[in-house]
């Protein structure tokens, strides 16, 4: 029961395990959470010890000494094992992205058409991921890669790639963002992260990839996917034979930005229009004040 309520950890968790690492009271734990987040997470007493109760009642903490009300604690092994494990949620490259990447294709091959892989980036060139979403298309998964740039892999190819879309979206605004998708609906595995399926991002940088949680921003995310594949504006799709077409279909026109832009919660507020005797007197002070520059340069 104590593993499943702390499978994933929240900041506070994390930052408390962390500290304890080194044994620490109370005060101290307060005091080096708030240094290491530069202020960012500010523990309360009632958080703190209610959290540390926790902690200790699943054998991830233990008391070391007690001096009046004064109690220190350390991790235990448990405690660095859960440590460890949120650690790992976060993928890392050059060690950790591909590989995961890798394994997520795998579990979809194994679906077979019940498999569905939706990637955005910016572009693809990474040999090994390639030949793996080649084996995903043949085993039947639908394979859906927004790219807006570079993609060395030919979709649509009879007994190879003809499970496999891309979309290349060009518009006002520089498509960047990156988000990995395997599955459908709620069982689907939501990542988004700052590398491309490039080999350079993939194998020779430091790049990470984050696990999405939360069921409101996962929503959020599957809903952007859905709407740039229902593009049919700005969004061209690659051929067979390397070459772009714009799509074209019945259904009415959908531009993914402009979309994005009319419902984000960051719109500017509409200027309000100038009252007319504000204007005029505006107006008037300017004429006022071209009328002495004219005097001045008479004199």
């Amino acid at each position: 029961m104590a593993r499943e309520k702390f499978q994933t950890l929240t900041e506070p968790m994390f930052y408390i395990l962390l500290t304890l690492r080194e044994e620490c009271c109370g005060t101290d734990i307060m005091t080096r959470v708030s240094a290491l987040t530069h202020g960012r997470v500010d523990l309360g007493p009632g958080t703190l010890y209610n959290l540390l109760d926790s902690f200790q009642q699943a054998g991830m903490i233990r008391e070391t000494s007690v001096s009046g009300r004064k109690r220190s604690y350390l991790i235990t092994d448990k405690g660095r094992e859960t440590l460890g494990a949120e650690y790992r949620r976060l993928l890392a490259a050059p060690a950790g992205i591909k590989e995961t990447l890798l394994s997520l294709i795998d579990e979809e091959i194994a679906k077979g058409p019940e498999g569905y892989i939706c990637i955005k980036a910016n572009a693809m060139t990474e040999g090994e991921v390639m030949e793996r979403l080649v084996r995903a298309s043949q085993a039947g998964v639908q394979v859906q890669l927004i790219l807006r740039g570079i993609c060395c892999l030919r979709p649509g190819i009879a007994a190879r790639t003809e499970n496999i879309h891309v979309t290349s979206i060009v518009g006002r605004f520089l498509e960047h963002g990156r988000i990995y998708c395997f599955g459908r609906g709620r069982d689907a595995v939501v990542y988004i992260a700052s590398a491309d399926l490039m080999t350079r991002n993939l194998n020779h940088r430091v790049e990470i990839a984050c696990p999405v949680y939360d069921p409101e921003v996962r929503t959020q995310l599957l809903w952007i996917l859905r709407t740039q594949l229902e593009d049919n504006v700005k969004a061209s799709s690659l051929l067979p034979d390397g070459s772009y077409c714009r799509k074209v279909n019945t259904l009415a026109p959908c531009n993914s930005q402009e979309v994005f832009m009319e419902t984000s919660i960051h719109r500017p507020e509409p200027q309000t229009a100038r009252p007319e005797g504000f204007r005029r007197l505006l107006g008037g002070l300017t004429g006022r004040r071209k009328n002495e520059r004219k005097g001045e340069r008479r004199k």
